[in-house]
């Protein structure tokens, strides 16, 4: 499931639910590598890491957090 990709949606991020259980914003411009992903294990810390990306001036689908909040329970139980 993804919920925002590059340039599709106007993002600037590129987030998902990885199949091995965790969201992922994948190549992530706030990471501290090349092309470095940032993962979390659960919705509040991608929510966190997004608030981030916007305080940066990057580009967020603006549903992007009702998305995760209504996934929150299939994501992770």
């Amino acid at each position: 499931m993804s919920y925002a990709r590059f340039g599709w949606d106007g993002s600037d991020v590129y987030v998902f639910m990885h199949v091995s259980g965790h969201l992922e914003c994948c190549a992530c411009i706030l990471a501290h590598g090349d092309w470095e992903s940032f993962l979390a294990g659960d919705t509040q810390t991608m929510v966190d890491h997004l608030k981030k990306h916007e305080l940066a001036g990057h580009q967020i689908p603006s549903d992007i957090y009702g998305r995760l909040w209504e996934d929150d329970k299939e994501n992770f139980g």
